[in-house]
C-alpha cells in the first residue's frame, strides 16, 4: 500500500507538474471568465505578464483549444492537492513523506488501525475519481492532439530504446 500510494502521487507529479505544461498553453487563461478563484489567480498573473510558477515554458507547438487549455490548467492546479493526498496516503503507513522510514524486515513500524485504514481508503477513493475523470481525460486529450508524436523516438523496434 505504501508503494502504491507513492506511485499514485508520482504519476500525478509526472503528468501534470513535469510534462503537461509542454502541451498546455497557460496563457489561454487570459480568456477565462469564470468564478474559479485558482484560475482567476493564474489569470491575474498572466495579465500582469508574470507566468511564475509556469516558467520556463516553451513557445509554439500548443495544439489544444482554449477551452481544453483552461480545463487542463484547472486540473493542473487540482493535481497539487491530489498529489498531496497521495503523499498523505503514503505517510499513513509509511510514517512520513518524503523519505519514509517505516518499512523494515517483516512489515512496518506504524501500527495498523481501523482509523488509518479508513483514512487511507477515503483518500484512495478521492484519488481514483481524480484519475478516472480528470487525469485520464487529460492524457487522452493530449494524446489525440499530439498523435504524430507516437512515431518519434521509436528506434529500431526490437529494443527498449
Amino acid at each position: 500500500m505504501i508503494l502504491g500510494a507513492a506511485h499514485i502521487a508520482d504519476h500525478i507529479l509526472h503528468f501534470y507538474h513535469l510534462a503537461a505544461l509542454d502541451y498546455v498553453d497557460v496563457t489561454s487563461v487570459a480568456k477565462y471568465d469564470g468564478n474559479d478563484p485558482a484560475l482567476n489567480s493564474v489569470k491575474n498573473f498572466a495579465l500582469r505578464g508574470e507566468l511564475a510558477p509556469f516558467v520556463p515554458r516553451y513557445e509554439g507547438d500548443y495544439r489544444l483549444g482554449d477551452k481544453m487549455n483552461i480545463e487542463a490548467l484547472s486540473h493542473y492546479l487540482k493535481a497539487l492537492e491530489m498529489r498531496r493526498k497521495g503523499q498523505e496516503m503514503l505517510s499513513i503507513f509509511g510514517g512520513k513523506m518524503p523519505h519514509n522510514m517505516a518499512i523494515m524486515p517483516g512489515g512496518v513500524t506504524e501500527q495498523v488501525t481501523v482509523d488509518k485504514i479508513a483514512s487511507f481508503l477515503w483518500r484512495l477513493n478521492e484519488l481514483a475519481r481524480f484519475y478516472r475523470y480528470r487525469l485520464c481525460a487529460d492524457v487522452l486529450a493530449v494524446a489525440e492532439a499530439y498523435s504524430d508524436y507516437f512515431s518519434i523516438g521509436a528506434g529500431c523496434g526490437n529494443l527498449l530504446s
